[in-house]
């Protein structure tokens, strides 16, 4: 029979310094794994980002791809995943909403150290559009957590995000220090 596994992640970044607005985004991703083994899976996903700073009104990335998982243990955990992908994004400085299929890869990766003190993480998605490839989408987050107790973690990453074709004033790349609380069940 065939199983699955499901993730549901959600963020909301804000900061602000002396009355200006440094930081203000959310994101939501879905995803669903259909193992067919071990180590192969089909893995659907919805993600949906807004960033008023960067003057993103949404960006919507659906995708459906094949993903290889080498190590999947309570210690370690490595995948691969890649498949076509469907981009739709408009900016509030932009009349037009850019949509396209991108080829899309994801690395995903955690080990636990010392009987789970702590967890060190890196995961980054590639999106290239068909079309232009060198109009890509490049978004990661690495660092470290700690799980605290009854399914809390506290988390020290680095964000880094880049966007080889941005809209209009938005630059380029866009890096975010942040500690955060999350729980996990």
């Amino acid at each position: 029979s065939k199983m699955h596994r499901s993730e549901l992640k959600a963020d909301f970044n804000y900061e602000e310094d002396d009355g200006t607005t440094n930081v203000d985004n959310r994101s939501v991703r879905v995803l669903n794994d259909t193992l067919f083994n071990t180590r192969w899976f089909w893995q659907n996903s919805a993600q949906f980002e807004q960033d008023d700073v960067d003057l993103l009104d949404f960006r919507l990335i659906l995708a459906s791809r094949l993903g290889y998982q080498p190590f999947d243990r309570d210690d370690l955990s490595l995948k691969f995943i890649a498949g076509p992908a469907y981009l739709d994004e408009k900016f509030e400085n932009s009349t037009s909403d850019d949509n396209t299929i991108t080829a899309s890869w994801s690395v995903n990766y955690m080990q636990t150290f010392y009987d789970d003190l702590f967890r060190v993480f890196h995961n980054h998605d590639l999106n290239a559009p068909v079309d232009d490839f060198d109009s890509y989408l490049f978004q990661s987050e690495s660092g470290i957590r700690v799980p605290l107790n009854r399914g809390l973690l506290a988390s020290a990453q680095i964000d880094f995000d880049w966007d080889n074709n941005p809209s209009g004033t938005t630059k380029e790349d866009d890096t975010t220090y942040s500690v955060k609380l999350g729980y996990e069940w």
